[in-house]
Protein backbone atom coordinates (compact mmCIF):
# COMPACT_ATOMS: atom_id res chain seq x y z
CA UNK A 1 0.00 0.00 0.00
CA UNK A 2 1.60 3.64 -0.62
CA UNK A 3 2.06 6.24 1.59
CA UNK A 4 -0.61 8.60 1.92
CA UNK A 5 0.30 11.99 3.71
CA UNK A 6 -2.17 14.23 5.00
CA UNK A 7 -0.23 17.51 4.07
CA UNK A 8 0.59 16.03 0.36
CA UNK A 9 -3.62 15.27 -0.16
CA UNK A 10 -4.45 18.55 1.19
CA UNK A 11 -2.77 20.03 -1.54
CA UNK A 12 -3.76 17.95 -4.21
CA UNK A 13 -7.34 18.98 -3.02
CA UNK A 14 -5.88 22.43 -3.33
CA UNK A 15 -4.52 22.26 -6.70
CA UNK A 16 -7.79 20.53 -7.86
CA UNK A 17 -9.67 24.01 -6.71
CA UNK A 18 -7.35 25.76 -9.53
CA UNK A 19 -6.70 28.51 -6.81
CA UNK A 20 -2.83 30.34 -7.22
CA UNK A 21 -2.87 31.07 -3.65
CA UNK A 22 -3.15 29.45 0.22
CA UNK A 23 -3.66 30.36 3.50
CA UNK A 24 -2.87 27.55 6.12
CA UNK A 25 -4.41 27.83 9.01
CA UNK A 26 -3.52 25.40 12.00
CA UNK A 27 -1.58 24.89 15.09
CA UNK A 28 1.27 27.53 15.93
CA UNK A 29 3.23 24.28 14.77
CA UNK A 30 1.64 24.12 11.57
CA UNK A 31 1.79 27.80 10.82
CA UNK A 32 5.22 27.97 11.83
CA UNK A 33 6.42 25.40 9.94
CA UNK A 34 7.63 24.84 6.57
CA UNK A 35 5.90 21.46 5.07
CA UNK A 36 2.45 22.99 3.93
CA UNK A 37 4.48 26.47 1.98
CA UNK A 38 7.21 24.00 0.77
CA UNK A 39 4.50 21.16 -0.76
CA UNK A 40 1.84 24.11 -2.08
CA UNK A 41 5.22 25.98 -4.32
CA UNK A 42 5.45 22.49 -5.98
CA UNK A 43 2.40 22.16 -7.10
CA UNK A 44 2.43 25.69 -8.25
CA UNK A 45 0.72 27.77 -5.70
CA UNK A 46 2.19 30.51 -3.18
CA UNK A 47 1.27 30.39 0.02
CA UNK A 48 0.26 33.00 2.06
CA UNK A 49 3.08 34.85 4.03
CA UNK A 50 3.41 33.31 7.66
CA UNK A 51 0.76 35.22 9.61
CA UNK A 52 2.32 37.36 12.58
CA UNK A 53 3.60 35.59 16.11
CA UNK A 54 0.33 37.40 17.61
CA UNK A 55 -2.17 36.36 14.68
CA UNK A 56 -0.44 32.62 15.18
CA UNK A 57 -0.99 32.72 18.71
CA UNK A 58 -4.71 33.93 18.60
CA UNK A 59 -5.26 30.99 16.16
CA UNK A 60 -3.92 28.30 18.81
CA UNK A 61 -5.99 29.66 21.36
CA UNK A 62 -9.00 29.88 19.18
CA UNK A 63 -8.40 26.25 18.58
CA UNK A 64 -7.56 24.85 22.35
CA UNK A 65 -9.93 27.39 24.29
CA UNK A 66 -12.67 27.72 21.75
CA UNK A 67 -13.55 24.73 18.83
CA UNK A 68 -12.07 22.40 21.00
CA UNK A 69 -15.14 22.57 23.28
CA UNK A 70 -17.16 22.20 20.02
CA UNK A 71 -17.71 25.81 17.37
CA UNK A 72 -20.13 28.63 18.64
CA UNK A 73 -21.09 31.72 16.69
CA UNK A 74 -17.65 33.60 18.37
CA UNK A 75 -15.67 30.82 17.25
CA UNK A 76 -17.17 30.76 13.70
CA UNK A 77 -16.83 34.72 13.59
CA UNK A 78 -13.40 34.76 14.54
CA UNK A 79 -12.13 32.18 12.11
CA UNK A 80 -13.95 34.71 9.77
CA UNK A 81 -12.72 37.60 10.54
CA UNK A 82 -9.29 35.96 10.51
CA UNK A 83 -9.71 35.06 6.61
CA UNK A 84 -10.90 38.44 6.05
CA UNK A 85 -7.78 39.92 7.27
CA UNK A 86 -5.54 38.17 5.98
CA UNK A 87 -6.64 36.57 2.42
CA UNK A 88 -6.97 39.48 0.06
CA UNK A 89 -8.17 37.52 -3.31
CA UNK A 90 -11.05 35.11 -1.93
CA UNK A 91 -11.64 33.97 -5.40
CA UNK A 92 -8.03 33.45 -6.03
CA UNK A 93 -7.19 31.71 -2.87
CA UNK A 94 -8.16 28.39 -0.37
CA UNK A 95 -7.53 28.40 3.42
CA UNK A 96 -6.87 25.22 4.00
CA UNK A 97 -8.08 24.28 7.84
CA UNK A 98 -4.83 21.84 8.72
CA UNK A 99 -6.74 21.12 11.58
CA UNK A 100 -9.06 19.07 12.85
CA UNK A 101 -11.05 21.54 14.79
CA UNK A 102 -10.73 23.83 12.56
CA UNK A 103 -13.57 22.66 10.08
CA UNK A 104 -15.98 22.19 13.34
CA UNK A 105 -16.66 25.95 12.38
CA UNK A 106 -18.62 24.77 9.49
CA UNK A 107 -20.75 21.79 11.20
CA UNK A 108 -22.59 21.97 7.73
CA UNK A 109 -19.53 21.36 5.79
CA UNK A 110 -17.70 18.80 8.39
CA UNK A 111 -17.39 16.17 5.43
CA UNK A 112 -16.60 17.97 2.88
CA UNK A 113 -13.08 17.94 1.59
CA UNK A 114 -13.11 21.65 0.00
CA UNK A 115 -16.36 23.57 0.22
CA UNK A 116 -17.28 27.32 0.37
CA UNK A 117 -18.50 29.24 2.51
CA UNK A 118 -18.63 33.34 3.88
CA UNK A 119 -17.16 33.82 0.46
CA UNK A 120 -14.17 31.80 1.02
CA UNK A 121 -13.02 28.43 -0.35
CA UNK A 122 -11.65 26.16 2.53
CA UNK A 123 -10.02 22.98 2.70
CA UNK A 124 -11.03 20.32 5.30
CA UNK A 125 -7.35 18.63 5.36
CA UNK A 126 -8.62 15.87 7.41
CA UNK A 127 -11.78 14.92 5.14
CA UNK A 128 -9.30 15.04 1.94
CA UNK A 129 -6.63 12.85 3.83
CA UNK A 130 -9.25 10.26 4.92
CA UNK A 131 -10.94 9.92 1.28
CA UNK A 132 -7.56 9.15 -0.41
CA UNK A 133 -6.61 7.07 2.33
CA UNK A 134 -10.08 5.22 1.94
CA UNK A 135 -9.64 5.17 -1.79
CA UNK A 136 -6.46 3.61 -1.94
CA UNK A 137 -7.77 1.15 0.63
CA UNK A 138 -10.43 0.21 -1.44
CA UNK A 139 -8.59 0.22 -4.88
CA UNK A 140 -10.52 2.70 -6.32
CA UNK A 141 -7.55 5.59 -5.99
CA UNK A 142 -7.04 7.37 -9.41
CA UNK A 143 -9.73 5.36 -11.21
CA UNK A 144 -11.61 7.69 -13.57
CA UNK A 145 -15.24 9.04 -12.28
CA UNK A 146 -13.81 8.52 -8.74
CA UNK A 147 -13.51 11.77 -7.08
CA UNK A 148 -11.62 12.14 -3.98
CA UNK A 149 -13.41 15.49 -2.76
Amino acid sequence: MKKIGIVDEAVRETARLGVSRALVLGTSVTMRGDLYPQCLREQGIEPNPRLPEDRIEAMQRLIDEELYQGATEASTSQLLAACRKHVPDPAGTAILLACTELPLAFPANCDDASFEAEGFRFVNTTVAHARAALAEALGTAGEPGVRRS
